[in-house]
């Protein structure tokens, strides 16, 4: 019986850039230290986000960036998990379910008359570069908003430790 219940905890250090990865499986109970190349988070070269990017991720997740807040912590976000793309998952044997104890059967998958792209498609009310477009409310939104986009790059290079707080905004109640 293991002490630990069953799973991956990833703790993070601050120290040299170390993360230290404890698997807890029926099988071995193992920690793993190990160094990833990341730079210092003042340093670190994050993803850049251009006017384009941000209306594409507004149109896919129905979400508004109102702020360079906003968009400086989403950036900050996947700038650390882009770090995970590092870890060596080689020899890991892919989960078909997170209960480790009990079984769970596959059935195979095999269609009985395949159908082809086309076919498929023509069952979508909207498609989008070969896609359903699901639900039909992701529309382009029209840009409401200027962001400085200088800022939202450059705030993790200046040493501020969280993201720069909104401009003040006027709301023209036209």
């Amino acid at each position: 019986k293991n002490k630990h219940p069953v799973g991956v905890d990833l703790l993070e250090f601050d120290v040299e850039n170390y993360f230290l990865l404890t698997y807890h499986s029926k099988t071995f109970d193992e920690t793993i230290k190990a160094k990833l190349d990341i730079e210092d988070e003042r340093g670190a070269s994050g993803p850049e986000f251009d006017q384009k990017l941000i209306s594409c991720l507004e149109s896919l997740s129905l979400f508004r960036f109102h702020n360079e807040q906003a968009v400086a912590q989403l950036r900050t976000a996947v700038k650390k998990a882009s770090v995970l793309r590092q870890i060596d998952r080689e020899d890991v044997e892919m989960m078909y379910t997170v209960w480790e104890e009990q079984d769970c059967p596959l059935q195979a998958d095999i269609p009985d008359e395949p159908l082809t792209v086309k076919q498929v498609l023509s069952n979508a009310t909207r498609v989008q570069d070969n896609y359903f477009v699901s639900p039909l409310g992701n529309v382009p939104l029209e840009e409401a908003v200027t962001l400085d986009l200088d800022l939202i790059n450059q705030w993790d290079r200046i040493g501020v430790p969280v993201a720069p707080m909104p401009k003040e905004q006027k709301i023209d109640a036209s």
